[in-house]
This record gives C-alpha cells, structure tokens and sequence, in this order.
C-alpha cells in the first residue's frame, strides 16, 4: 500500500522543511497539496517539499482543473518534475466551490459541464505530457472526485483515480456533501473498472479519507458522530465507510487491510490534521510488509 497526507499549512520555511522531512521518515509516500485560493499555492509549495526530502513524492490533490490552462499547466508539472528527480503525481479535478470561481472570475458551471471540461483538459494534459522530453520519469496523472462521469474520465486517462468519498447531498446547494456508505463506495469502483475495461488492471486506487478518530470504542463514537455532526448515517454505514477510520490504530489498520480486500484502495490519503496519528496506522501496516516501503 502507499500512504500519502495532502498539506493545509506551511508556517516558516524551516518548519515546513522539517515536518515533510518528519513524513518521509514516518513512511508517506506522497505529500500532496490541494488547489483552493485559502490554501497554499501547489507548485510552490511543492517544489520547497521535493528539496527538503529525497524520496517522498510531490503531488497535487487536486487541481481544479478550471484554474488553468493544459498548456500552463504541464509547464509547471514538468519543471517541477525535473528538479524533483521525477517524484510528480499530477492530480486534477473539476472544482467544487462555487465562490471560489467567482472569487478567481471565472464563470461557474453546472456539474455536467464541469466534468466534460475536466475531461477534455486530461485528454490534453496526457497528450503533453507523453509527447515532452526530459530526463525524469514523466510524472503520475491522478484525477479525482466521486460523480460517475468524473470517475469515467479517471478510470479511462489516469495512472490513479481517486475517490473523494464525498456525494453531493440531492437538492442541496452545490458544495454540501455527505460521507459515501460501503455500498456506494462500490458502487463507484464497479464503475471505474467496467469504464477503464482492460486498463482496469492497472490503475491504482486511492482513497481521500476524510476523518481519522483514534479512540478506544468505535462504535460509541460512531453513535456520537451519527447522532450529532453526521446525521445522514447510521453508525453502521460510518463504521463500513472506507473514508472514515476509527478505533485503535490495530482497528484502524484492519479497516484498511478490509478495504484493500473489499475494494482494492491500495492508496491512501489524510488530511494534515490527521497526519500523526495515522503515521501509527502506517507503522502497524509497514510491520506487515516486513518494514518495507510503499
């Protein structure tokens, strides 16, 4: 399996060098920065990454691929993968938050359009890329989101397709998302390999899991959860969903050793907040492997 956290804060240079310094000993793979005008620029953000580590990859989870152009983009994603010894993972997606297009002037669409121009942007995005020159490996393309048609793009273009497990509550205001059940998370992977047909072999799936608890009783957790903040589930449906993780880290360890079985996630992403404690669940996981790395 490969582990990876997507970063929500820098503070100074120093520090920031140390924490991804910190990640890579603790086993990540993957340090990845999303695309959201209150975050931190990616690019910049991950070129300081790649020079305070050796081995850790740099990647973007995701771009809103409406932010840029295919031709600007690949510029940035080569250069960045030539000084960083070809450790790029390139992940896009079609933006979710309408304030942020109105916030960067770019005119909102409904998610139909969003999605075919996501598409139409891979398609692109993959063309330069193999077709560049350079001495690094050409960098991993990653495309990430939870509708089917976003999916069908993933699963047809990229090396990874990452499943947000976040569903667009109906009739609710774009942006307002609920937690994917077990069974829809099946769903969806069903549907990525009956679109990626004979690639399906070889595509890596990824997880973005969106809340790691440690505690010592799950399910009363769960109860608390669904019973307040989460009300959409059951606890249950929030103990079988593979982008909640909670227990002890054996417990949390075991849910990810199921989902891997269940439904081949050999990828796995936390948030930043998230970042220490889930070094535990890899270090438990790492035993596993004899030690060994992603």
């Amino acid at each position: 399996m490969r582990f990876s956290y997507s970063v929500s804060a820098l503070g100074s240079s120093a520090t920031f060098a140390e924490r991804c310094r910190s990640a890579e000993r603790a086993g990540y793979d993957v340090l990845f920065v999303a695309d959201h005008l209150d975050g931190p620029a990616p690019f910049a953000t991950l070129a300081a990454a790649a020079c305070a580590t050796d081995e850790l990859r740099v990647g973007t989870l995701v771009l809103n691929s409406a932010f840029w152009t295919p031709r600007l983009l690949v510029r940035e994603a080569l250069t960045l993968n030539e000084l960083s010894g070809g450790r790029v993972e390139l992940g896009l997606g079609a933006g979710y938050l309408k304030g942020e297009f109105q916030e960067a002037g770019i005119p909102w669409e409904g998610a139909a359009q969003r999605a075919r121009r996501l598409d139409e942007a891979v398609r692109d995005v993959r063309r330069m890329l193999a077709a560049a020159d350079g001495d690094a490996a050409a960098p991993r393309l990653v495309v990430g989101g939870m509708s089917e048609q976003v999916l069908r793009t993933a699963a047809q273009r990229a090396d990874t397709v990452s499943l947000s497990g976040l569903l667009q509550v109906k009739k609710a205001p774009a942006g307002t998302f609920r937690l994917a059940t077990a069974e829809e998370t099946a769903a969806r992977v069903r549907h990525v390999r009956e679109q990626a047909g004979e690639r399906a072999a070889s595509l890596e799936l990824n997880a973005l899991v969106q809340m790691v608890v440690a505690c010592d009783d799950r399910r009363a957790v769960a109860e608390r959860l669904t019973a307040g903040p989460i009300p959409e589930m059951t606890a249950d449906e929030l103990l079988g969903s593979p982008f909640a993780l909670l227990g002890t880290v054996e417990e949390m360890a075991d849910q990810l050793r199921r989902h891997r079985a269940e439904f081949g996630l050999e990828h796995v992403t936390v948030y930043e907040p998230f970042r220490d404690v889930f070094a535990r669940v890899i270090a438990a996981l790492r035993d596993d492997e004899g030690g060994t790395g992603g």
